[in-house]
């Protein structure tokens, strides 16, 4: 079942954030406003006015790991407060522009869903910024796959990213829970040799 699935992709996210923490990091996992435990958190800001409260909750961050759109949120902060980010396949900002959620569509009136698609529209409303933003993360984790009809626009904007690239191959979106191994060592190295080892 659905419920299954998500039941079995938070504990695979959470046994990751564990994974990582037991190897000396202090670790700070948040779902953003209009996702999972934040669901029914309103949205009256600005891309640039998250990227403040982020810090503000938690500062002196050394490094951010963000997946789909939350590694834009890794891109926008890391190039602000000048701190190393790994992005775990982003959301390309051509698919931003045209992204539509679908359960808001199917549910207009919930309000629930009305937040994950303000939290979505604050960034399509913040694409001019994205694109001037510089893009250098330490790592980019990816996946190109077959069945993906989004595949030629992933291709090439993550062939344009410089940065240590793991290219992964039908990984799923998810690469985060497929890969988790792939993110590991991506943090390890950011990180540096100091850092305890697993």
């Amino acid at each position: 079942t659905v419920a299954q699935r998500v039941k079995t992709t938070i504990t695979k996210r959470k046994s990751l954030q564990r994974q990582i923490a037991n190897r000396g990091f202090h670790v700070v996992a948040f779902d953003p406003p209009g996702y999972g435990a934040n669901m029914n958190y309103p949205i009256s800001h600005t891309a640039e006015d998250y990227m403040a409260l982020l810090h503000e909750i938690v500062p002196n961050i050394k490094l951010v790991v963000g997946h789909s759109i939350g590694a834009v949120v890794a891109q926008l902060y890391g190039e602000k407060y000048k701190c190393q980010y790994i992005m775990i396949d982003p959301t390309p900002t051509d698919i931003i522009e045209n992204i539509t959620y679908r359960k808001h569509l199917d549910f207009p009136d919930n309000p629930e869903y009305q937040s994950t698609n303000a939290f979505i529209q604050m960034f399509k409303e913040s694409i001019t910024a994205i694109k001037q933003t510089p893009l250098n993360p330490h790592t980019l984790i990816y996946s190109l796959d077959d069945s993906d009809p989004k595949r030629a626009s992933k291709k090439e904007h993550f062939s344009a990213i410089t940065a240590n690239k793991v290219k992964l191959h039908n990984a799923t979106h998810w690469a985060h829970i497929t890969h988790p191994a792939a993110v590991l060592s991506a943090i390890q190295s950011a990180m540096g040799p100091t850092t305890l080892a697993a």
